[in-house]
């Protein structure tokens, strides 16, 4: 599977690509979250790479600074980025 991500010429693209990627969590919030957004960005490079021209990439991150500047690198890459909250109650 590795070769088919790769990109480049005759290589397979997607439609979608899902992250849903955690750092092990430190405790510690603005590590956690640094680290998770480090995550997000390798995984918005891969998609870039894998995605067919319209296609969709749906990343999960949290609060704690990062998250706007994220966002507009997104909005820099992408014809549509959005943010989308969700809350859960137990």
């Amino acid at each position: 599977q590795t070769a088919l991500c790769k990109g480049g010429e005759g290589s397979v693209q997607f439609d979608l690509v899902v992250c849903d990627a955690a750092p092990d969590a430190t405790g510690q919030g603005w590590l956690d979250h640094t680290r998770l957004i480090g995550l997000a960005e390798i995984a918005r490079s891969i998609a870039m790479d894998v995605l067919k021209p319209g296609g969709s990439f749906i990343v999960k991150i949290n609060k704690g600074g990062e998250e706007q500047e994220y966002l507009a690198e997104c909005k820099r890459h992408f014809a549509k980025a959005e943010r989308a909250v969700f809350s859960l109650t137990w």
